[in-house]
């Protein structure tokens, strides 16, 4: 989930400090922590304030990080440190929509609009309606961040959902016009994931959170995953830096929370993504599965399940299930390669990408 306008150009930031002392499973092998290390070791100087890693595979796990966070604890950033992990909350979402598919109680091919509150009035194609599978994978037309959004005066950049409510929302379907039939090309929304999230009942973060928390995150154990912390969280979370290195305000995703409002850890996103590898028996189980089956073509390349995006890795041509997410000061990476049992999850507290780092250190492990 990213900003529209470009942030100017500024002075950088310090280089990264040393690495802080990995945490080791019992089965860890010495090739990962030598992986992720190597991995740290590298990005000292290219500006990342703080930079957290965690590689496992079938033998065990490895999670280090790297720099200042910046917390109110003064703590070396580790695996528990927080920060916002952006449109990584959409496969949250997804998984969500698809635990209601498994319950019997709406299908992928049902319209969106008779999910969603009155006022949120859909557009559509020739009369041709979006449906929940449209959105899910962001093949509906619908606008990532509408127009008229982007040129309200009251705007804050840094912080550039804050300011919109229900009836902005409604306004700006009532001004989007579809460029073409809904199903046909990829064509990623954070609006459209926002109004997934709408049609479950979901409002502003606080409502998300009352829907993820008892389906999703409570039962995985995900103690830190969440829209709203609390003050024993906020001295672990990381200072966020926009692209110039200054610090900026964290996100706050109002309406479109379910695209993008969660906070999370890499110890949180290692235990997410091991779920998958192994799903347990039960309708979350079954719904873990369902989303990661291939439903578009995003490119020749690519595919998208519901929410999750599937490809072959560069080098061991394994297949990589994954998201990413930024907001204003974040930038974060999670996912895991099915035929190998492997996973990774990357953060960092700058808007600077890491997935090249999660990429390359995933291939490294899945090799043939």
């Amino acid at each position: 989930m990213t900003n529209r306008r470009t942030f100017l150009a500024g002075a950088g930031i310090a280089a990264l400090g040393a690495v802080a002392p990995g945490i080791a499973n019992a089965g860890t092998t010495d090739r990962l922590k030598s992986l992720v290390d190597s991995q740290l070791a590298d990005a000292a100087g290219k500006g990342y304030p703080s930079l957290v890693i965690g590689l496992f595979d079938r033998h065990g796990q490895y999670v280090a990080g790297t720099g200042d966070s910046g917390q109110p604890d003064g703590g070396r950033p580790g695996g528990r440190t927080i920060y916002q992990i952006g449109s990584i909350t959409k496969t949250f979402t997804g998984l969500a929509v698809a635990l209601e598919v498994v319950h019997g109680r709406r299908r992928f091919e049902d319209p969106l609009q008779r999910y969603l509150p009155g006022r949120l009035r859909l557009p559509t194609w020739q009369g041709k309606e979006i449906t929940i599978g449209d959105v899910a994978t962001h093949t509906s037309g619908i606008p990532s961040f509408p127009e008229s959004w982007a040129k309200r005066p009251d705007i804050d950049w840094r912080d550039p959902y804050a300011i919109f409510t229900l009836k902005d929302v409604a306004t700006a379907l009532r001004e989007t016009t579809l460029p073409r039939e809904p199903g046909k090309v990829f064509d990623y929304s954070n609006l459209a994931t926002g109004l997934q999230g709408q049609s479950l009942a979901i409002g502003e973060e606080a409502a998300y959170e009352s829907v993820v928390r008892p389906r999703i995150t409570g039962p995985l154990g995900l103690r830190d995953t969440s829209t709203a912390l609390t003050g024993e969280q906020c001295r672990r979370k990381a200072t966020g830096h926009d692209e110039t290195g200054a610090s900026t305000p964290d996100w706050h995703v109002r309406t479109c929370a379910a695209a993008g409002a969660l906070y999370g850890t890499v110890d949180d996103l290692l235990r997410y993504v091991r779920a998958y590898l192994a799903p347990a028996r039960g309708p979350l189980g079954e719904a873990m599965r369902l989303v990661r089956q291939p439903r578009v073509a995003v490119d020749p390349a690519r595919n998208i399940g519901v929410n999750w995006i599937l490809q072959p890795l560069p080098r061991s041509g394994k297949q990589l299930v994954w998201h990413n997410g930024g907001t204003g000061g974040f930038r974060s990476f999670a996912g895991f390669c099915p035929g190998s049992g492997t996973g990774v999850a990357v953060l960092t507290n700058i808007a600077k990408e890491v997935d090249p780092i999660a990429v390359e250190l995933l291939d490294a492990v899945s090799g043939p």
